[in-house]
């Protein structure tokens, strides 16, 4: 069985200004080393809960910056990883802010199993990123980049953010234009998401509805696709640029509904239909663990109809969209049968198109890919009464 395993590292030197995740500011060794001996009794338990005898297809390291955490501890968190599912799978990501990816820390990541290195650029504007109260400068991003490929990091992405407020098409194009020459094998460019109760979220911003900042952001999204498959990078995703070959796995996984475990604070999980989410707090969470007790804030079970929604806009990310027949082999039912006038309409207005063995996004359904999802997750049930009752195949 195929399946993904994402362990949260949450330490941080500072909380960057559009930052929702649980993160721990000003840990120290000691508290870091005994959160990963957390997160390998958790991972011992979900191994025994769920019975799992396949070592997970992929490992992501994220956080938070996991980058901070010592690289023996990542070795220790690796091997004990190793040690209790069978093996680490064909990718091993690791995520980095620039300024720690200096002295023998690459190297040291090599040999302890990471073969992925996802590096947080975000821009290369030290105004800009002053504003996103990012750790690092511009400079410090070249070297990280530089000291990555020297180690012999072969399969490297780079993180940019656009549509940051104040940030011209010109910056933009700059910070992509010299990142493309640097030649990563993957290249991620988020929109910015103003989420609430971040720091961002409290700035005087322009609303959703400014159309001159809506307008400009497109064009940014625009120049992105435009000067990256120019390039030889791939537009797969939504977000995501690759060399043919650098695809990342572990998200692939998540866009095609794959059972994935998430260990360590606020970490989610989905497995056998089922969605969970663990304790928020870093002090919460290792003393639950060293006392034997389970780590779960939250979950629920999700019936048929509500993974055939999930899978397909989750999958209609992904470039080549959701093929039909894989989409029958799991549910038993195709979309049509499932949500046709829903489908239908979507259609109609230009945003999804049938090309008989996928449904796939049009272009204009990726500039308002947020408003095909709502759809989709708001979408009527039109199929057999029975088909709700049937066991999901995962893949």
């Amino acid at each position: 069985m195929e399946w993904g395993l994402y362990v949260h590292l949450p330490f941080c030197r500072r909380r960057c200004s559009y930052c929702d995740f649980p993160i721990r500011v000003g840990a120290g060794s000691a508290e870091m080393a005994a959160y990963v001996g957390a997160v390998l009794r958790e991972g011992a338990q979900q191994r025994e809960r769920w019975a799992i005898a396949d070592p997970p297809t992929t490992v992501y390291l994220g956080g938070g910056t996991p980058s901070l955490v010592d690289p023996g501890e990542v070795e220790r968190l690796l091997e004990g990883l190793g040690r209790i599912f069978g093996g680490l799978g064909r990718e091993v990501t690791l995520e980095a802010n620039p300024e720690t990816v200096d002295g023998n820390r690459p190297a040291r990541w090599r040999q302890a199993g990471i073969n992925r290195l996802s590096i947080g650029v975000q821009s290369l504007d030290d105004r800009l990123l002053a504003a996103m109260r990012r750790p690092h400068r511009a400079a410090e991003a070249r070297a990280a980049v530089a000291a990555a490929k020297a180690a012999g990091f072969e399969n490297l992405n780079c993180d940019l953010i656009y549509g940051w407020p104040g940030q011209s098409l010109g910056t933009w194009a700059a910070t992509l234009a010299e990142v493309i020459r640097w030649r990563p094998a993957h290249i991620s460019c988020y929109q910015l998401q103003v989420e609430p109760h971040t720091p961002l979220a409290h700035s005087q911003l322009p609303g959703p509805g400014d159309e001159a900042e809506e307008a400009l952001r497109a064009a940014m999204g625009d120049l992105a696709e435009q000067w990256l498959e120019a390039a030889g990078y791939r537009r797969y995703e939504l977000s995501n640029f690759a060399r043919p070959g650098f695809a990342c796995a572990h998200n692939q996984g998540y866009w095609r509904l794959r059972p994935y475990l998430g260990l360590g604070v606020g970490a989610h999980s989905f497995w056998a239909g089922r969605r969970w989410w663990n304790l928020a707090s870093v002090r919460r969470y290792v003393a639950a663990l060293e006392a034997g007790a389970g780590v779960e804030a939250g979950g629920e079970a999700l019936d048929p109809v509500e993974l055939m929604r999930e899978r397909l806009w989750l999958g209609l990310r992904e470039r080549e969209g959701v093929e039909r027949t894989a989409f029958f082999a799991q549910f038993g039912l195709d979309w049509n049968q499932a949500f046709g006038r829903t489908v239908a309409r979507l259609q109609a207005l230009g945003l999804v198109v049938d090309t008989g063995d996928r449904l796939c996004l049009t272009r204009r359904g990726r500039e308002v890919a947020n408003v095909v999802a709502r759809a989709l997750v708001d979408a009527p049930w039109e199929g057999a009464e029975a088909a709700t009752a049937a066991p999901v195949a995962f893949p």
